[in-house]
């Protein structure tokens, strides 16, 4: 998972965690009502794997929870600037590799007069 996915799995799985122990449910009961093994709802509950939205909701349902109450704060512009900023790398390393190209196609024209 890249940076911002592993961070909102991560706050969602606390979330998880939090609600489940306010339901004295422990990680046995809450797998087996949602059908998977314990593992796999530790690997959740640690933001280790993504949950699907199906499952998301069968949780909120299990803890009597509105989804908006499992669902991390999420800062939008720090989210956004990150994703801008990866983009920036990305375009700026295709820009270097253009003007490398371009010089090198330089370079052999003027070899060639």
């Amino acid at each position: 998972m890249k940076g911002w996915d592993l961070r909102i799995a991560e706050e969602v799985g606390q979330t998880i965690v939090r609600q489940r122990k306010f339901r004295n449910m422990t990680q046995e009961e809450l797998a087996s009502e949602l059908g998977i093994s314990r593992p796999k709802l530790v690997n959740f509950e640690r933001g280790t794997q993504k949950i699907s939205l199906g499952l998301f909701i069968h949780i909120c349902v299990i803890l009597q929870r509105e989804p908006c109450i499992l669902l991390p704060e999420v800062k939008i512009r720090e989210a956004q600037k990150e994703l801008l900023e990866e983009r920036r790398d990305e375009l700026q390393q295709q820009l270097q590799d253009i003007e490398d190209e371009l010089g090198t196609i330089h370079e052999e024209l003027i070899e060639e007069e």
